[in-house]
């Protein structure tokens, strides 16, 4: 590529390694964010509409059915094209020896690249746009999941069937296809499924599973044990030292988004909003009674390796499920205020089981407030939960049930009704 245009632009290239998994190959990464005289490509570029699916919802639909199946497509931005009136913004030089007193070659990508704030938004056009129109040759159920199973280039779909879930897998792959994408890597918790898919297209831990060997791999981040069926977490210690600094990057290596382990991480929060009370510097040792806090959280950490959360909410097997509920519990205190929601199934037979769902917790201001007004917060956590639990959990709740400690307590059906016990006062609204 020698002509320049009015978009000439030449990106930075290096190799992105993938700490969790040595084994694979770099990623090539062109730097769109290198700024030359404080303009850089993604400063010039529109981000576009937000066309992900929620994290946390493509979870909580991960854990609806008994059969799980998980896949990925291939270098995903790669395979769609840019056109060529902007390619010329995504040159980057080469040179095959670096000892070489040769000037590099110009090359120009004519993909949309790694780096660029806009490929996510272009590749997830691209991969819904695909679903749309290659509507009519698949069935419903792989149209839905094209649309909302996916999270960038990460496929996450749970069904009570393994028939149905080995027939989704493959019309999804040629619905892919249909768009030049390749859909592979796929992982699954049953072996059958496994054993009806092309061996071509397993992830290396799919060949594990088959053997009856255990691997752990990686759901949106989250670690999943498929011989058990169960998400568990890891944690690495790392040497760094005793200030703000370094206890919130070690924090932020557990990464919990369903929030399993919001009361364990509400304990370092406090840590860190200690040391903020206290006016320290990033870089300033913390003082001996936090030391000492700290190093406590860190032997806890050290165990969260223990900790096994079934991937799906109920085993149901061959019971009919008559109802199905949603019990949002608030509660508030002087250090922080959260909620968390359990769906509760009942039974033909006449059982109930419930399962968590999911959890928020926030920190109480520094400045202090009133415990009612914090039960309100909690209250309006616990509000804002329910509606994304019902938003993304594609299941028939029948009613949602609000727990308190305080005297206030809401129930909400089908009906759009919603009854507030206060005391023994009720009232409909």
């Amino acid at each position: 590529v020698q002509q320049r245009t009015p978009k000439t632009w030449t990106l930075p290239t290096f190799p992105v390694f993938h700490p969790n998994k040595p084994e694979k190959p770099p990623r090539v990464v062109n730097d769109a964010a290198a700024a030359f005289h404080g303009i850089s490509l993604n400063s010039s570029l529109v981000t576009g509409p937000d066309l992900l699916n929620l994290l946390v919802g493509v979870l909580i639909r991960f854990r609806n059915g008994e059969i799980a199946i998980a896949g990925d497509i291939e270098a995903m931005f790669h395979q769609v094209r840019a056109s060529l009136a902007d390619s010329d913004s995504l040159r980057f030089l080469w040179k095959d020896d670096v000892t070489s007193e040769e000037p590099p070659d110009t090359y120009q990508m004519l993909v949309h690249i790694f780096g660029a704030k806009d490929s996510p938004t272009v590749a997830n056009y691209a991969v819904k746009r695909t679903a749309r129109d290659n509507q009519e040759k698949f069935s419903a159920l792989a149209y839905e999941s094209a649309l909302r199973a996916f999270y960038v280039d990460d496929l996450l779909k749970a069904l009570h069937d393994k028939d149905a879930a080995i027939n989704l897998a493959k019309e999804l792959m040629e619905m892919m296809k249909c768009g030049g994408f390749r859909l592979c890597k796929f992982l699954s918790n049953c072996r059958e499924v496994l054993e009806a898919l092309p061996a071509s297209e397993l992830s290396p831990a799919a060949t594990l599973h088959i053997e009856d060997e255990g691997k752990l791999d990686r759901a949106l981040g989250i670690l999943w044990d498929t011989i058990a069926d169960c998400f568990t977490f890891s944690f690495q210690v790392l040497d760094l030292p005793m200030t703000k600094r370094g206890i919130v990057t070690t924090t932020a290596k557990l990464f919990d988004p369903l929030g399993f382990l919001t009361p364990f991480l509400l304990i370092a929060k406090l840590i860190i909003q200690v040391l903020w009370r206290l006016g320290c510097d990033w870089d300033e040792i913390a003082n001996e009674d936090i030391q000492k806090q700290w190093l406590k959280w860190i032997e806890g950490a050290k165990k969260v390796g223990k900790i096994k959360i079934p991937r799906q909410y109920v085993m149901i097997g061959d019971r009919r499920v008559v109802m199905v509920q949603l019990h949002v519990f608030c509660d508030a205190s002087e250090d922080a205020f959260g909620a968390c929601a359990y769906v509760r199934m009942s039974f033909k037979c006449g059982q109930h089981e419930s399962s968590l769902v999911m959890s928020k917790s926030r920190l109480a201001p520094i400045k202090t407030v009133t415990i009612p007004r914090l039960e309100l917060n909690a209250a309006r956590c616990g509000a804002r939960l329910a509606r994304l639990v019902v938003h993304e959990m594609d299941l028939p709740i029948e009613r949602i049930q609000y727990w308190s400690d305080s005297t206030l307590t809401l129930q909400y059906n089908t009906k759009h009704r919603m009854n507030v016990f206060v005391g023994n006062r009720v009232s409909e609204i």
